[in-house]
């Protein structure tokens, strides 16, 4: 996490959002979507199976709680 904060502070990275949670091998998980500046991540997009070329913007980190990954975002959108 501290690399986050450091690369938000420094402008690497241009959003965190909280994505919609995602269900992977029956385990259900609650993604935050972090976009770095022209750094697609499209293994995210054949992840996600919704065949949408905007999801390789975001590149993933997956949290078992919903709670925990609010605070994270909360966290990281007010630096």
């Amino acid at each position: 996490m501290q690399n986050l904060e450091r690369g938000v502070r420094r402008r690497s990275i241009t959003a965190v959002t909280a994505g919609g949670p995602i269900t992977i091998g029956g385990t259900k998980l609650f993604p935050m979507h972090v976009r770095f500046d022209n750094a697609p991540c499209y293994p995210y997009m054949l992840l996600r199976r919704r065949s949408m070329i905007d999801d390789a913007d975001f590149t993933p980190y997956f949290f078992p709680s919903q709670q925990r990954r609010d605070e994270i975002v909360a966290f990281l959108s007010h630096l």
